[in-house]
């Protein structure tokens, strides 16, 4: 019979050659075969492998394991995962590695020689993962090694968390820490050290950035207070003045019997000078303005008053892998 047309292996027919056909039609049949096999797999100098049952506690991949779904436990202790040694004709070898248990220890993920990229962080000497049931995809791009991180938020950032109690596992609370170095590589490649901020009831604001809004404004700076007592300085400008005067007035004294004929008292000016024969009077109009000055008592209690703004409380999680 006729060789079917087939350009990919869906279009071959399972049933050709009959056996009726003459063995020099064979020729024809491998011929097909070779052409769709390289149409579906274009490229392909290197070997594919099929996954098999998934190992359990891998920790030194070989190629073997291309496309391989490893479990890695690390209910025990720490776990370093080894990736094999390969060359620019295995470029596109990729595995999956998954933590299945709960507890906070990591595994890493160790490059054979050289580093690894892991997510936007390159020049690694290991990588780490410690959040359990998500799947980190390990890629040989033929000249370097590259892992999928789980958080798609960058290495550092600090994200708002409802929970109270301890943080999810891959997770650390930035309450002013310090990590250790060695265990958070993809930390430390952002930051320079393990230091942590520590933003328990402080709220986050981006720096100044030379807007001269706040002083000195730089990442790690702290400002404000939660409560303020005001200083003399800080208090607004008042003044508070005040008189009493008196135009005139009229002073009137009497004098016994004994008294008749005699001076009374001092001649202030504007006065007048009676007597009537058995008792002396003085009346005295004095024009000059009187006046009247004191100091005003204190008042109120001087103590702090609340700067806070409505604020919910919710806990602050660090991402470091």
């Amino acid at each position: 019979m006729g060789l079917e047309s087939a350009t990919y292996i869906a279009g071959l027919v399972p049933g050709n050659p009959p056996s009726s056909d003459l063995e020099s039609q064979g020729a024809d049949h491998l011929r097909l075969i070779k052409s769709v096999l390289q149409n579906t797999f274009p490229g392909a100098a290197a070997p594919f492998y099929l996954p098999s049952a998934p190992p359990v506690n891998t920790v030194a991949l070989t190629i073997a394991h291309q496309n391989a779904l490893v479990t890695i436990d690390t209910t025990s202790a720490v776990q370093n995962v080894t990736l094999p040694a390969l060359t620019a004709v295995n470029a596109g070898w990729s595995c999956r590695l998954i933590k299945l248990n709960t507890g906070t220890n990591p595994f890493f993920i160790l490059p054979s020689a050289g580093t690894i990229q892991s997510g936007e962080y390159a020049g690694l000497s290991k990588a780490r993962r410690c959040i359990p049931g998500h799947i980190t995809e390990v890629i040989w791009s033929g000249t370097a090694w590259f892992a999928m991180r789980v958080p798609r938020v960058p290495v550092g950032s600090i994200i708002t968390w409802s929970g109270s109690v301890a943080p999810p596992t891959g997770y650390e609370l930035p309450n002013g820490q310090i990590l250790n170095a060695a265990n958070y590589p993809e930390y430390v490649a952002v930051m320079g050290a393990g230091n942590t901020f520590d933003v328990r009831a402080r709220v986050l604001a981006a720096p100044d950035a030379g807007a001269g809004i706040w002083t000195a404004a730089v990442v790690g700076f702290f400002l404000g207070e939660i409560s303020h007592t005001l200083t003399t300085s800080e208090v607004p400008q008042l003044g508070i003045s005040g008189s009493a005067s008196v135009s005139s007035g009229t002073i009137t004294a009497s004098t016994s019997a004994h008294d008749q004929g005699g001076t009374f008292g001092p001649q202030v000016g504007g006065a007048s000078h009676t007597n009537d024969g058995g008792n002396s009077s003085v009346t005295i109009n004095d024009t000059r303005a009187w006046s009247v000055s004191g100091l005003t008592t204190n008042s109120g209690g001087g103590g702090a008053h609340n700067n806070l703004q409505p604020t919910l409380v919710l806990n602050k999680l660090l991402v470091v892998e």
